[in-house]
């Protein structure tokens, strides 16, 4: 197949669930409050959902989330962040989950957020954090000039650094070319601190392609030891989570239903309580 094939068929496309039978943890299962949230983006709707816990939550983070589903995939990142004391606006980018359109590339997703963020001022919230994980990671590292504070997990420095592993080959100037220089802009330093927390296992992004590794004037480097991609998660969960999905491939169609409704949501989103502390210090503390 050619680049523009590989790459219609990573983007060209809606992503509900890149694994569809795999499913998010419910919101019932949280005490979190959800209020709607919608706004326009060349003529796609974006929706997500203002959360809140029940501590005082006068303080804002926006959330990003990854390739492969929607925010929904993030309730619990979000209900630690909700405990914490900041209401959390997450929203899915066009082609994910909750919002209508197609994918069109990771650079995309910077201009959504930055939707997002124009209509979250007109709103009067001048103040907020941005929180994403991996394509979040580059999104929230992209916007960080408009925050407080950034935190990005797993997240990368350009979109090619990272499609070079999903297409077979150095995807550069078929990005410029398609694009523009915006489909593969690199994150650029700023004086907004930006807390770039990241696995040293993780294959997804590479160390050699992370933030963590950009030598940034505003990177604060965290590396997550024995992780992956998921650094917020325990060693434990990220096995398991590893484990599910390669045993997915080999079910017969009979054995599905059975295996899906017995993995353990809990355990597989388990959170790690070293790394989720420093990111709510630093954010205490920005």
């Amino acid at each position: 197949m050619t680049i523009e094939e590989n790459y219609a068929n990573l983007f060209d496309c809606r992503a509900d669930r890149t694994t569809p039978g795999l499913k998010d943890r419910s919101l019932s299962e949280f005490r979190l409050s959800a209020e709607p949230f919608s706004v326009q983006w060349e003529g796609v709707t974006l929706r997500g959902n203002f959360y809140r816990g029940e501590r005082e939550n006068s303080k804002l983070v926006v959330f990003a989330h990854g390739y492969g589903a929607g925010h929904e995939a993030y309730l619990t990142e979000i209900d630690a962040l909700c405990k914490e004391g900041y209401t959390v606006c997450a929203f899915d980018y066009a082609g994910c989950v909750c919002s209508e359109g197609k994918m069109i590339g990771f650079h995309a997703a910077v201009s959504q957020m930055h939707a997002v963020l124009d209509e979250l001022e007109k709103r009067g919230r001048k103040e907020y954090f941005l929180v994403g994980h991996s394509w979040g990671g580059y999104v929230v590292a992209r916007c960080a000039s408009r925050a407080r504070a950034v935190v990005a997990i797993g997240g990368f420095q350009k979109p090619s650094d990272v499609l070079c592993g999903f297409l077979g080959e150095d995807p550069s100037l078929f990005l410029e070319q398609k694009f523009g220089k915006e489909g593969n802009r690199e994150v650029q330093a700023c004086k907004t601190p930006i807390l770039a927390v990241q696995g040293d296992r993780d294959h997804t992004v590479p160390i050699g392609k992370s933030l963590y590794a950009s030598g940034l004037s505003n990177v604060i480097p965290c590396l997550a030891e024995g992780k992956e991609h998921n650094p917020y998660n325990t060693v434990r969960a990220e096995a398991y989570l590893n484990e599910v999905l390669a045993k997915i491939p080999t079910l017969k169609e009979e054995e599905k239903e059975d295996f899906y409704a017995a993995i353990d949501y809990e355990k597989i989103t388990e959170e790690d309580p070293v790394v989720m502390g420093k990111i709510f210090v630093f954010l205490k503390n920005a």
